[in-house]
């Protein structure tokens, strides 16, 4: 009865150390390292859907997902950043999550991206379509695009479906969109633009900026007129 009451208790004992004691990351703490952080985030797939950092720690490694926020850093896109940060370890258990929590120390540089930098990165409200004025009212969203030269990205919507492929410009107006791109599959509503605005997009082959608005042409027609959203 002694020996029992003696092996309840080493277990008990055990037990206690077992739960109490703590994770062997948990709240290490590791030397300060500098870090460079792209000008622009991605689409990635954390414990969701989301958006994540790109970092390397020196200019001629692969870019990195970091899919934690960097606390303590006003982000600006547009800006590559050299930072140092406070590594410590997340302990988190999610696959495709980061192992590591980056709290800055110091921003030592923070400089424009100017390589892709363009007038068309901007978000754009779609105006005509072959000519014939748009009436967002009766659409379920507004047809707006967002295009992002830095990651050669152009997104938006068609009015009832949402859509996100790649494009290529180049300067002296050159101007086209990668078909075929995957797009959501909604039901759009009676008054519904989506096939003849995928048709005029496909279509394009330049553009022009005059101020505010935004003309993709097809042989020199414009074929879909938008305007600066902000």
């Amino acid at each position: 009865m002694i020996k029992y009451a003696y092996l309840v208790f080493l277990v008990s004992l055990m037990s206690c150390k077992t739960m109490n004691m703590p994770s062997t990351h948990a709240g290490v703490n590791h030397p300060v390292k500098e870090v460079i952080v792209a000008s622009y985030r991605v689409d990635c797939v954390g414990v969701g859907p989301q958006t994540c950092y790109l970092y390397k720690e020196n200019q001629e490694d692969e870019w990195k997902f970091f899919y934690s926020e960097i606390s303590g850093l006003d982000y600006e896109p547009g800006y590559e950043y050299v930072i140092k940060v406070q590594v410590k370890v997340s302990g988190n258990d999610y696959q495709d999550a980061s192992d590591y929590d980056f709290e800055l120390i110091e921003v030592v540089s923070k400089t424009r991206d100017t390589k892709g930098m363009s007038p068309l990165t901007d978000t754009w409200g779609l105006l005509e379509l072959n000519g014939v004025k748009v009436e967002y009212t009766k659409l379920t969203k507004s047809p707006m695009i967002d295009i992002n030269t830095l990651r050669d990205r152009f997104q938006g919507s068609t009015g009832c479906n949402s859509f996100s492929t790649s494009f290529s410009y180049s300067d002296d107006g050159a101007f086209k969109v990668a078909f075929p791109f995957p797009i959501t599959q909604m039901a759009c509503p009676s008054y519904n633009i989506e096939t003849e605005f995928l048709t005029a997009l496909e279509s394009v082959d330049s553009y022009k900026i005059e101020g505010v608005e935004l003309s993709l042409l097809s042989n020199g027609v414009v074929v879909l007129k938008y305007r600066k959203v902000d």
